[in-house]
């Protein structure tokens, strides 16, 4: 099953539903609500997710100093007093 989440005005959407890769026999299912701009409670951050993969969601990230790639890793196996426990042959 494919998901997307469509929003805009009705026009909006009537287009983007004209444009997805859907013969007009096939079956779909749509819900509509209406977009509410509720002030988000203190403490509670509003999610909207700009990202999706296979209809899922993406979390955002939060910027980090320095990015997560086999050169960090690298650098951790090599610190002492980091242990690594590895398999016994």
């Amino acid at each position: 099953m494919d998901t997307q989440i469509l929003e805009g005005t009705p026009a909006e959407i009537r287009q983007k539903l004209g444009e997805l890769p859907f013969a007009p026999s096939d079956p779909l299912r749509v819900v509509v609500s209406r977009v509410q701009d509720a002030a988000p409670e203190p403490g509670e951050g509003s999610f909207r997710p700009t990202e999706f993969r296979n209809g899922v969601p993406l979390l955002p990230r939060r910027p980090v100093k320095q990015p997560f790639d086999l050169a960090l890793v690298r650098q951790l196996l090599d610190e002492e007093h980091i242990w690594i426990r590895r398999p016994s042959a």
